[in-house]
């Protein structure tokens, strides 16, 4: 008995092991397949839950981390203008980060998942090794 007990104590550890998400905190990542051809970029803070990142402007903000569930707060940007489509692009990008309801992480990328079923593909580009 002790023995069929251990086994499914064991085989249910190796799941949740599994199922976990790299740490995001202190990483940064650039967006695979922008639209327009914009870089954007997405850096989490390791020493408090600050989000920040680039496309023409600056924008910063808060983020809440839940188990694999992310939602962020209300962004600040600076206020350059650029060009149309990566204005554009930048838009877009600031109305669909509020839509995150969870996320997923490897060592070497990270998806956001959005409300309305779209996701959002970015590459780690520098931060802390999981």
């Amino acid at each position: 008995m002790f023995k069929k007990l251990l086994s499914v104590l064991i085989m249910a550890l190796g799941l949740t092991a599994c199922a976990k998400s790299e740490n995001i905190k202190g990483n940064e990542y650039v967006m695979l397949d922008a639209p327009n051809g914009a870089e954007i970029t997405l850096m989490f803070s390791d020493t408090d839950n600050r989000a920040s990142g680039k496309v023409v402007n600056r924008y910063f903000g808060t983020y809440t981390i839940d188990g694999n569930k992310l939602t962020f707060g209300p962004m600040a940007s600076t206020m350059m203008m650029g060009p149309e489509p990566l204005m554009q692009a930048e838009y877009q990008y600031l109305q669909d980060l509020p839509k995150t309801v969870s996320y997923e992480a490897t060592s070497n990328g990270l998806t956001l998942n959005l409300s309305d079923n779209r996701q959002l593909k970015f590459k780690k580009v520098s931060g802390t090794q999981n």
